[in-house]
């Protein structure tokens, strides 16, 4: 059963004349006379009498129309329904905390003056549930620290950033140039398993062949930058995230000898997502911004 022999027949029914018919579709009427005929084959039903060059309805042809109507009606309201949803396109885009506290907003600015009748949706959390939320088509595009090994995912270096380690200002590393090996055995305020800041720092460690010890686990910036204020560590967070305090002077940098932090947040697509306009946007205007970092 095909939706067009639906269509020819539902509007057989309402002239009860297949040349009628035909002429309000515009087909031939051999055309209306083979899509009954197909109809019928395919049920093994006669759908009209024909006495004296008129149709009527039997009662097989009666309950088909009645399904029809429905399935015509219906058919009618998702045409409506998704040529709505494609008017208002929503672009569901992840970000990893970084991304999300510090660069997401501004991003976003530009990229709504860019789009205004996109409608943007943020989701921040680790690398890890990010990339996962890609491969079940929850998000659209993510924003991600470390260079994902799924396969089915396609990415691209797009926003550069810098990390620094940081301490309450009376520590006693305190704005000290320092070897790796000083950093044994000191408490840690980290953030939680799946990040990719964590996966850095224990990189670090596992170099040297260090153990990090972790005193404080934290889901989000803000309790990190918390937790080191109040003595309870050293961390390891991104210079745009502690400009602030450390102008203030409730935090200090400890520098690693001949060591730099340098990282860049890739954005992630599910390889076999379709690109509408509004995603190619977006992620033209994430490769002007590497452009231009």
């Amino acid at each position: 059963m095909s939706l067009r022999n639906l269509e020819i027949f539902a509007e057989v029914c309402k002239h009860m004349n297949m040349s009628r018919a035909a002429e309000h579709l515009y087909i031939s009427q051999s055309s209306v006379s083979q899509a009954i005929g197909e109809l019928e084959k395919q049920y093994q039903v006669r759908l009209f009498e024909r006495l004296s060059k008129k149709l009527f309805l039997t009662d097989a042809g009666g309950q088909l129309l009645s399904y029809a109507r429905q399935i015509l009606y219906l058919t009618e309201q998702m045409e409506a329904r998704m040529h709505d949803i494609s008017g208002a396109e929503q672009l569901r885009i992840g970000a990893c905390t970084t991304v999300g506290f510090y660069f997401m907003n501004p991003l976003l600015d530009k990229y709504q003056e860019l789009c205004p009748q996109v409608r943007t949706m943020v989701e921040v959390g680790n690398s890890s549930q990010l990339e996962k939320k890609i491969l079940d088509a929850q998000l659209d595009l993510a924003f991600v620290q470390d260079i994902t090994h799924a396969k089915e995912v396609t990415r691209e270096s797009s926003l550069a950033d810098r990390l620094i380690l940081i301490c309450r200002s009376d520590h006693p590393l305190a704005d000290k140039e320092i070897d790796e090996e000083k950093l044994d055995g000191q408490p840690f305020v980290a953030r939680e398993a799946g990040s990719g800041t964590r996966r850095l720092l224990e990189e670090i460690f596992a170099k040297k062949g260090i153990a990090p010890q972790y005193a404080w686990i934290c889901n989000s910036i803000a309790s990190m930058k918390d937790a080191v204020i109040h003595g309870r560590g050293i961390c390891l967070l991104s210079e745009h995230l502690v400009k602030q305090e450390l102008q203030e002077g409730s935090l200090a940098q400890i520098q690693l000898k001949n060591r730099e932090f340098k990282r860049h947040f890739f954005l992630i697509c599910h390889k076999n997502k379709y690109k509408t306009e509004g995603m190619e946007r977006f992620i033209r205007l994430c490769r002007q911004q590497t452009e231009t970092s």
